[in-house]
């Protein structure tokens, strides 16, 4: 844990507010997840959804435990590659792939995994130029997934998500696929709820089986999707979330139930990325200065919002407090805020000791879709550390004018 002699080393490298990445607790909650699912089914495989979080250091534990990479864009394709993933260790999913890097991936042994009919004519268009045989393509299947009472609860408020082939669809795909001589390699049905409910999975590995059987399918890989809960700090919800192992419970329940899965033992892909990321990074911030305002206390820190939850929503984040020695004083009400200019940049507002200039406050579980949507809006993007005995790495610099000002032309 994190201490303020910790501090003073990360301060010789670093100023400001940064993100502390936590080595250790990413690869223990990769392990966790995968011993969940192959305690339940053991012909899992993991791919870290470089989305939720793509610094290529992190992407390179992910790759030492032995995860794949899954990419939905030329942005993470590239820090997959910067990662060290190559080859059939890369999912390429996503709704608007380039030409280019559609090509890359199959021709390196990549799985690309059909979203939407412009991905058949990308298809189409390759086909024409190389051989289809070998080629490791999925289909995406648009999935329903409902609540106990029936109802649609697929995030966004939609009855249909927007991704993957629906129903009518389907015949017309694995047709094309069957004249062009591809094979289907995976069937995929990432569909997440706000919620993340556990029976959602079930109904989503029942949709793909019961597709595999209408069209005579064979399948290496039953590919599940992400959006899992994963360790959650108590205070954040006001409800129990689900463990790793309810999630692979409800479905191996269902892939054990299918014949055609105890005959082949596919592969089941699960796609983790904020439920293996979240609990690995924290954000910290310093204590400026002090100020009072009617009766309460008003902590000015080198940190923003922004940087924490960059759309700003209400979320209980939980925190804590690194300082020289104890803070025991009576608690009062406190707004810590962020170094931006506006009224709304509050990091917390709650009962804190009576802190410091200098005492930092460490907000944890942040940094996973945070970090990487962290905007360069009156503060620069802000590095990220890894702190350990044998010294401070920092894994993302910080930014600068002349970096920031290359990017633009005058």
């Amino acid at each position: 844990m994190l201490d303020y002699n910790d501090l003073a080393r990360i301060d010789e490298r670093v100023e400001g507010a940064f993100y502390l990445v936590n080595p250790s607790a990413f690869r223990a909650n990769l392990a966790a997840l995968r011993e969940a699912f192959a305690a339940e089914y053991p012909h899992v495989q993991v791919a870290y959804a470089v989305k939720a979080n793509y610094l290529p250091w992190l992407c390179s534990v992910a790759r030492g435990a032995g995860c794949w990479a899954e990419v939905v864009s030329s942005l993470e394709y590239a820090v997959a590659e910067f990662a060290g993933f190559g080859g059939s260790e890369i999912i390429y999913n996503g709704p608007a792939k380039r030409a280019v890097d559609f090509a890359r991936v199959l021709e390196s042994g990549g799985l690309v995994q059909l979203d939407g009919a412009r991905d058949l004519d990308l298809l189409r268009d390759y086909c024409r130029a190389h051989a289809s045989s070998g080629l490791r393509v999925g289909v995406r299947i648009n999935c329903v997934i409902t609540d106990a009472q029936g109802k649609s609860i697929v995030y966004g408020g939609r009855e249909q998500g927007r991704f993957g082939f629906l129903d009518e669809e389907l015949p017309g795909v694995f047709t094309t696929l069957r004249h062009l001589g591809v094979e289907v390699h995976s069937l995929h049905g990432h569909t997440t709820s706000k919620a993340r409910l556990v029976p959602c999975y079930g109904q989503i590995a029942r949709r793909l089986l019961g597709v595999r059987q209408e069209y005579a399918l064979q399948p290496s890989i039953i590919d599940i999707g992400g959006g899992f809960f994963g360790p959650v700090p108590e205070g954040i919800f006001d409800y129990p979330t689900p463990a790793f192992g309810d999630y692979a419970h409800e479905v191996a329940t269902v892939l054990k139930a299918d014949s055609w899965v105890v005959e082949h033992a596919p592969t089941l892909v699960v796609e983790p990325g904020v439920s293996v990321a979240a609990a690995s990074l924290s954000y910290i911030v310093r204590v400026l200065e002090v100020r009072r305002r009617n009766d309460r206390v008003i902590l000015q820190t080198d940190g923003t919002m922004f940087h924490v939850r960059s759309n700003m929503s209400e979320f209980r984040i939980p925190h804590r407090i690194i300082s020289p020695g104890a803070r025991t004083e009576a608690l009062q009400e406190t707004d810590v805020v962020g170094a931006t200019c506006m009224e709304v940049d509050v990091l917390y507002r709650g009962l804190l000791p009576s802190l410091q200039v200098g005492d930092a406050i460490e907000f944890q579980n942040v940094g996973a879709y945070s970090l990487v949507q962290s905007p360069a809006f009156i503060e620069y993007p802000a590095p990220a550390v890894v702190c350990e005995e044998a010294g401070v790495h920092v894994v993302r610099d910080a930014s600068s004018s002349s970096w920031f000002l290359e990017q633009f032309a005058h």
